[in-house]
Formats: structure tokens, sequence, C-alpha cells
């Protein structure tokens, strides 16, 4: 049978754990990879871009699409990249150091 103190290390460690992710969740739940179709962003630098609501007064672009596995070069010719989507004025694109990533066609509001 486990001693009380090492029950008490085991609950200490879980709850930092929750909390650790409650964190993490909290701080990217507006990422603007995390967008989709229909979803609205402010900001006009991708340090300052993130998921508002349509309805707000900070929306600057609307979501069109995504378009996985690209390049950051990909991501320089949006007539390219978004050509599935004409009406695109601007795209974001994001990944992991040295990696293809997501590009999010966007349309200024």
């Amino acid at each position: 049978m486990p001693s009380p103190h090492s029950v008490l290390i085991s609950i200490a460690l879980l709850a930092g754990l929750v909390v650790a992710f409650a964190v993490l969740w909290f701080v990217n739940r507006n990422e603007p990879v995390k967008a989709d179709a229909g979803d609205c962003l402010k900001g006009t630098t991708a340090d300052e871009m993130e998921i508002v609501d349509c309805t707000s007064p900070d929306a600057v672009y609307t979501v069109l699409g995504r378009v996985e596995d690209r390049s950051e070069t990909d991501a320089e010719s949006i007539e390219s990249v978004c050509s599935q989507w004409p009406e695109a004025t601007h795209d974001y694109w994001r990944s992991q150091k040295d990696s293809k990533g997501i590009v999010i066609c966007l349309k200024q509001r």
C-alpha cells in the first residue's frame, strides 16, 4: 500500500500537469493555424494575428481556406498557393523550424 506522502506527491504532479496543459491551451487557443474557412483574424503582422469573432470591429481578414504541407517559398506566391480562392488578398504561413507548414488563405474585409 502506498504511503500517504507518495499519494500526495502523485496528486500534486497530476494537478501540475493539468494546470500546464490548461495554460498551453489558453495561450494557443486563438492561433491563426487553428483557423478554418469562415473564421476571422485580427492583426496586420504574423505576430499580431489571432482568431476573433467575425462580428468584432477588430476583424481584418476572413479565412477562405487552408493549404497543408507547403514551404515558406510556396507561401510567397499567393496566386499559386491560394489559386483555388482567387479572391484571396493575403496569406499566412506557419510551420515548425525547417519544415513544411500550413498556408491560410485570407481575404481582407
